[in-house]
């Protein structure tokens, strides 16, 4: 079952929020590319992700961002956000309202629809459903390497940023610091099979900033479980209102994830300057 959990403190007074568990049924469309050639390919933008596929960043600019999911110099997948585009007949910024997955043209299609604002598709995630394709996107599922978590976690930042900066807010800086608070308290949560903001010791999201030595003026906290993939836990954050408001959250500056087996935590911080 896929859950949902939300803690935020803006200027030390917080709001204490809880979402029951929904699933992840949101989309965007755009148009797809040919994947960059193998020898063109720019190192920096690209993600590991486990089951030798790689997320590569194939648009940075938040306002058309844009991942290719790659097998070698083959693309096998991908995630789009421009608002206009098309992909497969799905345009985001569209109303939808038909099933949230769907099957044509060989790719099994994830329509992210944005059901806080009219059911309009805000992204889309695709994936190659052919033999060979599927196999590799099963190995990568399966593959717990510590790799393929920080490439994970960092593009969960970026994701949020593209939302950020489709909606004017200036998108959130990932902050290594935070980001290891957040990971190990979703170790803590996978190894003690517990889900929520507060520890079995009684340690708040802000106690544990506090214990790592971190001084902050805002921060807050959004926390998912059992999502198969970033694109949907994301997706799910932004259908919740509470998880929603931490996203478009002016005052928080940074962000770091921490993602252990299905657990997910995205911190939000503001250091004082």
């Amino acid at each position: 079952m896929k859950k949902l959990l939300l803690l935020t403190m803006i200027l030390f007074s917080y709001n204490i929020f809880t979402t029951p568990a929904e699933a992840a049924n949101v989309g965007n469309v755009a148009t797809t590319k040919p994947a960059p050639k193998s020898n063109n390919l720019d190192v920096t933008k690209l993600y590991a992700v486990g089951g030798n596929l790689n997320y590569y960043i194939t648009n940075s600019d938040h306002k058309a961002f844009e991942l290719s999911v790659l097998s070698g110099k083959d693309q096998i997948g991908g995630y789009l956000t421009k608002k206009g585009t098309s992909f497969e007949g799905f345009e985001i910024g569209k109303v939808y309202t038909g099933e949230p997955k769907v099957t044509k043209n060989g790719k099994l299609i994830y329509i992210l629809v944005d059901k806080l604002n009219g059911n309009k598709i805000d992204s889309i995630y695709w994936e190659k459903t052919d033999e060979v394709s599927a196999k590799k996107f099963e190995a990568m599922k399966k593959d717990t390497s510590a790799r393929k978590y920080t490439s994970l976690e960092f593009l969960l930042v970026e994701l949020t940023n593209a939302t950020r900066v489709n909606n004017g807010i200036t998108p959130l800086k990932y902050d290594h610091k935070v980001a290891k608070v957040a990971k190990n308290h979703s170790t803590d949560m996978s190894k003690n099979n517990y889900f929520d903001h507060y520890s079995p010791k009684g340690l708040s999201p802000f106690d544990r900033i506090q214990n790592a030595g971190l001084k902050f003026i805002a921060a807050g906290e959004n926390l998912g479980v059992n999502f198969p993939t970033i694109f949907e836990a994301h997706n799910a954050l932004l259908n919740s209102q509470a998880h929603r408001e931490n996203i478009y959250e002016k005052a928080f500056k940074q962000a770091g994830v921490g993602i252990t087996g299905n657990h997910y935590t995205m911190k939000f911080i503001t250091y004082p300057k």
